[in-house]
């Protein structure tokens, strides 16, 4: 009997004297708690960046890139067949600062004359773009202006302000979308006053507008194509086709090399006295290397 009121008196010091304590509160209060989904990082500006570090961007002939490295360039452009002759050889360097890039270029040109061949600079362009998005489209708005530094390279190759002395600015705009993983469309438009020494054929003082479309896409590793055209006016060419090759080598080194097709000099739908046929076409050739 004292046995017994021991052992009762031991159960009812415990809490749950059988092993047999009641979980069901906890259940249900963990069963009522909310599903907490963490949040996954998503790429910062920052990350961006260290992504495209020693990336080279698509780019055309006439349209620039947007985003990726600093990357230097040599291009070389000749002007092949019977109205042809002249060269252009272009030392190009491009600075990145996050959203911001501007670019320097300056042309060489050797070129015929009626005493023989001679060669002289070309115009100073300075082109600043500002980056407005970086996903899957990237716009991009912007100035260049040029000058002569000194020459009188009295030619051009295929565009008007390159070569030939003079001075002019253009409000630009760019935009680059992925159409798929290995293909992007290129697009730019650009409007500007310029002005030359008012030398036959140029014009004293023109307005110039330009529209350039294009596309590149990889068509294996490390190769890719790209296509051009582009059209404006006051231009000695108005419209241009051009394709190129592409081969990235090593990540941050990119040659390429291809064709530039003046159609409508071959029409002879110009602004200058020029016969129509197809007497020239434009070797282009271009080495990058990103920084």
């Amino acid at each position: 009997m004292i046995s017994l009121l021991i052992l009762c008196s031991l159960a009812i010091a415990q809490d749950d004297p059988w092993g047999v304590e009641d979980t069901s509160s906890a259940e249900e209060s963990d069963s009522t708690a909310p599903f907490v989904i963490e949040d996954l990082d998503t790429p910062t500006k920052e990350d961006r960046k260290r992504a495209s570090s020693g990336e080279l961007s698509p780019q055309g002939h006439r349209i620039s890139p947007l985003g990726g490295s600093h990357n230097m360039a040599l291009a070389e452009d000749a002007v092949l067949g019977g109205d042809g002759g002249t060269n252009v050889t272009t030392l190009y360097t491009r600075v990145v600062f996050d959203d911001y890039a501007v670019a320097i270029s300056l042309p060489f040109a050797a070129y015929r004359t009626p005493d023989g061949r001679t060669t002289d600079l070309g115009n100073l362009l300075v082109e600043g773009l500002v980056t407005l998005s970086s996903d899957d489209v990237v716009h991009a708005v912007g100035l260049d202006f040029h000058f002569n530094p000194g020459g009188q390279p009295f030619t051009w190759a295929n565009e008007a302000e390159e070569l030939w002395p003079g001075v002019g600015a253009n409000a630009l705009y760019q935009m680059r979308m992925a159409l798929a993983d290995d293909t992007a469309l290129l697009l730019r438009g650009s409007f500007g006053i310029h002005a030359s020494q008012g030398f036959e054929p140029f014009p004293k003082v023109y307005p110039r507008i330009g529209a350039s479309a294009g596309i590149d896409q990889t068509v294996a590793p490390l190769v890719g194509i790209v296509g051009e055209t582009t059209f404006s006016y006051w231009d000695v060419s108005p419209w241009e086709l051009a394709g190129l090759l592409r081969v990235d080598p090593v990540t941050g080194i990119r040659a390429r090399g291809g064709f530039l097709f003046p159609v409508f000099t071959w029409a002879g739908a110009t602004p200058i006295d020029r016969p129509g046929g197809m007497r020239e076409v434009t070797l282009l050739l271009d080495i990058q290397m990103a920084i």
